[in-house]
């Protein structure tokens, strides 16, 4: 198992409002910081009912689970929950230890204090974003590097905004100091932006108010994120921007990009994106293709060598409709079933194994399982199957939603949601 120390001084901001450092998946990362974490953006994706800006009470408005670090939030009907990991009450819900303490928890599936109605939201460095019914952003949690979009870099307990209502934002993606959404069939980020993560054309950082990173009016539909680098889904395409030691960009290149650059062309029929820490894999033409970092096989490729351009890890028309990157593994909606890859020392591919790494698809659930949602936190996966929620991988910050910390479990549990 390899240790990474990351990466080329991007630690260096560590120092900019905290001191505070973490070992965060031992063996794998060491040296994190509350101000270095990612946000999986796993799924976030809106089941239409009829109207996304239905009440509340509609049925199955929307369905999804995301996460970060060591904490997961899911929502169903309109109802958001948030369970793990809670340092710096990131997750807007009182804590089994009633402060922001370090090893504060939420220990199963609990309601926001907020009673907004969020049609999509993300967690990322000890942050969370969501896009109200109205269209706007509201964030809350660690604010160094102005991550919460509010003009300031002062922490927030409970939501501000970033985006007032009637703004026109549809999704939004949380990283490691830097947040973005859709708006308007556009990008507008904020945060931190050392490595361009803004996609604004500067490097200056940070930056405390919305910035445009695609114009209005593009076709974006979708957008995600890793530590330092986003992607989204622009006309069928696919645009990055950010840090790019990795080839996370997809563009071919090693060099980091302050503005979009394409990863794959605008037509190509790609529908859905997801990004762990330095790599990314996008649903197209109901296959996937992924690339970006790979040392623990999380592109699905059978080997661990990185790749800077797309790779095909399902064939067009396999059945793929929804994917989910976490910090180096990978989980795949394939036809109602599941397939995983990538890292698996705390069981996080839900295979009943802790056989790592995985570098290549592995069935967890075979297809016709009723598996429509996937998402993923740094070492941890749930899913929803036939209207439950299930939950595998680390457990050490009760991440899945058992009622208290545990090890870790390498099958799926189910979780009362």
């Amino acid at each position: 198992m390899r240790t990474r120390l990351f990466f080329d001084g991007k630690w260096k901001h560590a120092s900019q409002g905290t001191t505070l450092i973490r070992v965060v998946c031992v063996g794998i990362v060491v040296g994190t910081t509350f101000g270095c974490g990612i946000s999986v953006r796993a799924l976030k994706q809106l089941e239409q009912s009829s109207d996304v800006t239905a009440s509340a009470s509609s049925s199955a408005l929307w369905v999804g689970v995301t996460g970060y670090y060591n904490g997961l939030c899911g929502s169903r009907g309109g109802s958001v929950k948030c369970w793990g990991d809670n340092y710096y009450w990131w997750l807007d819900v009182e804590d089994q230890v009633g402060t922001a303490a370090w090893d504060s928890f939420v220990g199963a599936p609990s309601s926001l204090a907020d009673a907004t109605e969020y049609v999509d939201f993300d967690g990322g460095a000890y942050h969370v974003c969501g896009v109200t019914k109205g269209g706007g952003v509201k964030c809350w949690g660690a604010n160094n590097d102005g991550r919460l979009g509010d003009g300031t870099t002062t922490d927030a307990y409970a939501p501000v905004v970033a985006l007032p209502d009637g703004s026109g934002a549809t999704k939004v993606a949380a990283g490691d100091g830097t947040t973005c959404a859709v708006v308007n069939g556009g990008v507008k980020c904020w945060g931190y932006n050392v490595s361009g993560e803004c996609g604004n054309g500067s490097t200056a950082s940070p930056v405390l108010t919305h910035v445009d990173t695609i114009p209005a009016g593009s076709g974006v539909t979708d957008v995600a994120n890793g530590s330092w680098h986003f992607c989204a889904v622009v006309a069928g395409g696919v645009k990055c921007w950010g840090y790019n030691f990795d080839g996370e960009l997809g563009n071919g290149g090693g060099a980091d990009s302050s503005v979009p650059v394409d990863a794959i062309p605008a037509g190509s029929g790609v529908t859905r994106i997801s990004s762990g820490q330095t790599h990314t894999c996008a649903v197209m033409n109901g296959g996937l293709v992924c690339w970006g970092s790979n040392w623990s096989g999380q592109l699905g490729l059978g080997d661990t060598t990185d790749r800077s351009t797309p790779q095909t890890v399902f064939p067009a028309g396999s059945g793929v409709t929804e994917v989910s990157a976490g910090f180096y593994h990978t989980c795949v909606v394939v036809s109602g079933g599941l397939q995983c890859f990538g890292g698996n020392w705390d069981g996080q591919l839900g295979d009943g194994t802790t056989v790592d790494p995985r570098t290549s698809p592995v069935p967890v659930y075979p297809a016709g399982s009723g598996v429509d949602k996937v998402g993923s936190s740094e070492v941890a996966t749930c899913i929803f199957r036939n209207g439950s929620l299930e939950c595998a991988g680390d457990d050490s910050s009760a991440q899945l939603g058992q009622g208290a910390k545990g090890t870790y479990s390498s099958s799926f549990l189910p979780v009362s949601f």
